[in-house]
């Protein structure tokens, strides 16, 4: 069993559970608060970077934006951020795709997930910003702070807490799953690695839901 590894300063400190795009742009709005300055920030977050989450953590070319570029920006001073990143390096590249018919640009959700992250390294690589690359198992109040540990032994004191998990994982209405569960056909959770790929080019597919996860289903 990992010892644990306390972090208990005398600073105060925000605790952010989620590291995805909504938990990353608040750590980056608060790093760039100077009301914030003696704080400190700690994201708990698993996955290798911070900004992507399940939505731009995702290397399939059929996921786009679904607003245009020139609207999306993490920076709200600077409505056309996003577009100004995509120009300094040259995105989106070998993708003829990405420009639709009214002449907005709709590139990759990668892209985006790339943007936030380059975004918000500065602040990790000076400090400002604490990345624990750890599942939250716990979370306990203190007095008028909060103890949060981590699946990997961390234990951080909060005085304020950020929750910005991500929703679950899909569950299919009652009866089906049981139904169908362990067919080779049958795939409970789109999202995971790789779980389209059990569908041949000659099936017929159903697809239970209309939210964004089948438009992401349709279009892959």
């Amino acid at each position: 069993m990992m010892d644990a590894v306390d972090h208990y300063s005398t600073r105060p400190t925000v605790a952010i559970i989620g590291g995805g795009f909504t938990g990353a742009v608040v750590a980056t709005h608060l790093a760039r608060d100077r009301a914030m300055d003696g704080w400190q920030i700690a994201v708990f977050e698993p996955r290798e970077r911070l900004g992507c989450g399940l939505a731009y953590d995702t290397a399939e070319p059929a996921h786009r934006v679904n607003v245009p570029a020139a609207r999306m920006s993490i920076d709200p001073d600077v409505p056309d951020h996003f577009m100004r990143w995509l120009e300094l390096r040259g995105e989106p590249r070998d993708d003829p795709e990405a420009l639709a018919r009214d002449g907005h640009l709709y590139p990759a959700r990668q892209l985006f997930g790339r943007y936030v992250a380059e975004t918000i390294a500065p602040f990790l690589e000076h400090g400002r910003i604490a990345h624990h690359r750890e599942r939250v198992i716990a979370v306990e109040r203190q007095g008028a702070a909060w103890a949060v540990r981590g699946a990997g032994g961390t234990l951080r004191r909060a005085d304020v807490l950020v929750v910005a998990t991500t929703h679950p994982a899909p569950e299919a209405p009652a009866g089906i799953g049981a139904v169908l569960a362990g067919h080779p056909r049958y795939v409970p959770d789109s999202t995971e690695p790789d779980a389209l790929d059990r569908i041949r080019s000659g099936d017929r597919v159903l697809i239970i839901g209309t939210g964004l996860t089948s438009a992401d289903v349709i279009a892959t």
